[in-house]
């Protein structure tokens, strides 16, 4: 079990470390099948846990049964993603686009917010 822990550790600990940028958002909570896949091809795909930071570019995946909900690391902004979608966040200097290739997703967002957010989609 000690074992188990010290690699979850190590992984979020290099996750962190070899990435190029801030973290955009945080998992606060999922369920079901969810995969995120990291911008930086050097960085390995790491266990998807409650606390665990994404960073612009990541592709985030649900299955057929799962879904997450991101806090954003500005303001109180937040985004539920449900079953069968796929997205990808996108840090800029003006703002934060998020991509929705496909699949369904709520967003709020705060009206006090100094940054930008955009979505785009394949038919926007």
């Amino acid at each position: 079990m000690n074992r188990i822990i010290n690699l979850i550790y190590l992984i979020l600990f290099t996750t962190s470390i070899y990435s190029n940028s801030e973290p955009v958002a945080v998992i606060e909570n999922y369920e079901g099948n969810v995969n995120i896949r990291p911008a930086n091809p050097e960085i390995i795909p790491s266990v998807v846990i409650a606390g665990r930071r994404i960073y612009s570019e990541d592709i985030i995946r649900t299955g057929d049964d799962g879904k997450i909900f991101l806090s954003f690391s500005v303001n109180d902004n937040f985004i539920n993603i449900f079953e069968t979608t796929e997205l990808q966040i996108n840090e800029k200097e003006i703002g934060s686009q998020i991509n929705l290739n496909f699949g369904k997703i709520l967003t709020q967002f705060s009206k006090n917010s100094n940054n930008s957010f955009s979505i785009t989609t394949n038919y926007s």
